[in-house]
């Protein structure tokens, strides 16, 4: 990760449009590419991550357990 990466974190999570933008920009990737999946590694904290990956998930596999401490560490 970069600093400009943790800056573009902050410019898509105020703009509403961007998950749109990214399942669009995803989906014809994938089609021209010809890639059956994606798997979105993301932290385990609730961030703008993990939610576009969320977002445009079908499937979820999570390898923890969903519990309060698990989220605070």
């Amino acid at each position: 990760a970069t600093p400009d990466l943790a800056g573009a974190h902050l410019e898509l999570s105020n703009d509403p449009s961007s998950m749109i933008r990214f399942r669009k920009n995803l989906e014809i990737f994938c089609e021209t590419n010809k890639i059956d999946f994606v798997i979105f590694d993301t932290p385990p904290s609730l961030t703008y991550e993990l939610f576009l990956a969320l977002h445009l998930s079908t499937s979820v596999i999570c390898p923890i357990g969903f519990s309060r401490w698990t989220l605070q560490g």
